[in-house]
């Protein structure tokens, strides 16, 4: 990792921001996941920002709403997109037929639709760095019955589009072994960035937070593995040293996650002296509790 990046990941949140407080399941498919920022395995930057919006007409039974992401490290944003329409809204979980994810065309754009019991949303790319994600109540109640809408409101989403127009390729939503490839890069990208900045990093609350992150994200790529088939790496193959900021076996197992990705032999690890924390860490003391 060049030094640029390393001095960047000093500045890195672990911590949520507000846009990745989750909603409550309307238990029937639709989880409330957090959506961009604040997505599994990502660190939330400084620079990151989250505009929400509400459908002008206050007597709209659709309760129409749209959140416009903008996030200082784009890197992977297309890939967390998509991968929260699959995480989001779980069909192939609830056994119902109107429980969707697909591509759709909405005023002319690029979109991913989807939708479950009383929610449905669009999302979209916008930009260099910017995700969209247009939602309304998809059940409605009328003095007649119900009636349930299948597209956002008309005006709103034009007007949403024509601020923020898709960027978004006709992808196609497949949870595939190329899609979970991806994700295991990304994944080990912010570890790594992590890993790079605990040198840094002043408190131990911090660091065990920190610690915890790199953590889960290996977890996490491990069960990517399992799921899809992925070889593990093989024997250990010459020697590295990495600084004791991790465990050896986190160490250890981050090191050979490494060499897997770029087809190179696992090495070996041998300890190395401990780096002294060093006082200035702008890593975000939000959610670093022990």
């Amino acid at each position: 990792m060049s030094k640029r990046m390393a001095l960047a990941a000093f500045a890195l949140a672990l911590a949520c921001t507000d846009g990745s407080i989750a909603q409550p399941s309307d238990g029937h498919g639709w989880s409330g996941v957090p959506f961009v920022i604040g997505a599994p395995g990502r660190l939330d930057a400084e620079g990151d920002r989250r505009a929400p919006r509400r459908y002008v007409r206050d007597d709209s039974a659709v309760g129409a709403y749209a959140d416009v992401e903008e996030v200082a490290d784009p890197l992977w944003l297309q890939h967390e997109i998509e991968a929260y329409a699959l995480r989001a809204f779980d069909c192939a979980g609830t056994g119902t037929p109107w429980c969707r994810r697909e591509r759709r065309r909405v005023q002319g754009a690029n979109v991913i639709a989807l939708s479950a019991g009383m929610r449905a949303e669009v999302i979209w790319l916008s930009g260099a760095a910017r995700a969209v994600r247009l939602g309304w109540r998809r059940i409605v109640a009328t003095p007649t019955g119900s009636m349930t809408i299948d597209s956002p409101p008309q005006q709103f989403a034009a007007a949403m589009l024509a601020e923020f127009p898709s960027r978004l390729p006709a992808v196609e939503l497949v949870d595939s072994d190329a899609w979970a490839r991806v994700e295991i890069d990304r994944l080990l990208y912010y570890a790594d960035q992590v890993v790079a900045g605990l040198g840094a990093v002043e408190g131990e609350a911090y660091r065990r937070h920190a610690l915890r992150f790199v953590a889960d994200n290996l977890a996490r790529v491990a069960q990517l593995r399992l799921q899809h088939g992925m070889i593990a790496a093989g024997g250990a193959d010459g020697e590295a040293r990495l600084p004791d900021v991790l465990s050896f076996e986190l160490a250890e197992e981050l090191a050979a996650l490494r060499a897997w990705r770029s087809g190179a032999p696992a090495p070996r690890l041998c300890a190395a002296p401990s780096i002294a924390l060093r006082p200035g860490s702008l890593m975000s003391p939000l959610d670093a509790s022990p």
